[in-house]
């Protein structure tokens, strides 16, 4: 019998691309149109640009928003692993410090004082940044690795405009469609559990002060709200949509007896005859789980807390795989990423790092 022809499917990568609009397999045309910056995006010419955000000390039940549940449906959810100690200090604004330091991984500089910091431009290939946050500590750190400060976040004159502030600091704005301007990746860090900046017409010293009095969860509840306005802006702004790589870390709290991390050197489950069992089982071989990624830095093991790890929602069309998640929600998978691996991640999809993890 003749064999059936396979059907051609194509998609939006570079390779199918080419001969449907060039009429040739070479990646380079030598008579290409001007490409928009959806093509320009999966091709990564120029390189994307990223906006990084990260909150910590937010109450789970404030976490409703629809543009970041947008996020999640247009591109994929995963896990961040921080280190075992990082939430046994009592207080918040520590907890949120420690984790975005475990993210920007600051090396102390060979040879230098103790306060001298590797920038992260020497890092990464001279990949520049700022850095917005409601935490003096926040800025202090990002400076020590020479990330410039993105205004004010202690005022609502600078929250209002901070998506202007990223856009333009990014070089991308809703009438360009190019991407232009040194700067790769814009970080912004909320603290949920500091108060959010009163309003101006909160201007009596009785409003001020049952304005500071609110419990963490409403000021919570305030801050996603601001960033879920933030994502909006930023949306609106085509260059944004489909040229920047969005990263939104989320801090969830613990849940009592939940490991939701799985380490290796545990018995795994097999299949049999399309049974699922577990490892141990009398007709079965015992299978390991190997080391999982997020439990090593370099070659040295790292202790992880497996029942509290970060959630992270990443789009980007194009570069960044679509889980069609509903919402923001933990994955489907347990696996995840160590906290100290994830800027080598974006340095290598911005083009600053010659392989993933350098």
């Amino acid at each position: 019998m003749p064999r059936a022809r396979r059907r051609v499917v194509t998609c939006d990568c570079r390779v199918c691309l080419d001969p449907l609009q060039f009429g040739s397999l070479s990646p380079f045309p030598s008579a290409a149109p001007e490409w928009g910056i959806g093509e320009v995006a999966a091709r990564q010419e120029p390189p994307p640009k990223c906006l990084l955000v990260v909150a910590t000390g937010i109450e789970q039940a404030a976490l409703e928003c629809p543009h970041l549940d947008g996020i999640a449906r247009d591109g994929s959810t995963s896990l961040v692993a921080v280190r075992r100690n990082t939430f046994e200090d009592p207080s918040p604004v520590n907890q949120g410090l420690s984790c975005v330091a475990q993210i920007i991984n600051p090396y102390k500089a060979e040879g230098t004082a103790t306060e001298s910091y590797d920038l992260l431009e020497d890092r990464f290939m001279g990949m520049h940044g700022g850095v917005a946050s409601n935490c003096a500590n926040v800025i202090q750190l990002g400076r020590k690795v020479g990330l410039e400060q993105l205004g004010d976040m202690n005022s609502n004159s600078g929250l209002d405009c901070m998506a202007s502030t990223v856009s333009q600091y990014l070089g991308v704005s809703s009438e360009e469609k190019t991407l232009d301007g040194d700067q790769d990746f814009a970080l912004i860090h909320v603290d949920g559990s500091l108060p959010f900046p009163c309003g101006n017409e909160d201007t009596t010293e009785n409003s001020k002060k049952n304005f500071t009095q609110q419990s963490p969860s409403q000021h919570s509840s305030k801050w996603v709200e601001w960033i879920d306005s933030i994502l909006r802006d930023l949306d609106n702004r085509s260059g944004v949509l489909a040229g920047v790589l969005v990263c939104v870390v989320l801090d969830c709290p613990a849940v009592a007896n939940d490991q939701r991390l799985t380490p290796g050197g545990g018995s795994i489950a097999i299949k049999h005859g399309g049974v699922s069992r577990p490892a141990d089982g009398f007709d079965f071989t015992k299978v390991l789980r190997p080391k999982q990624s997020f439990e090593f830095r370099g070659e040295d093991f790292v202790e992880v807390d497996l029942g509290r790890p970060l959630l992270m929602v990443q789009r980007l069309k194009g570069v960044i795989r679509r889980d069609q998640m509903d919402c923001v929600c933990l994955p489907r998978s347990n696996s995840g990423i160590l906290a100290g691996h994830l800027l080598p991640e974006i340095a290598y999809k911005l083009a600053r790092s010659k392989k993933y993890g350098a």
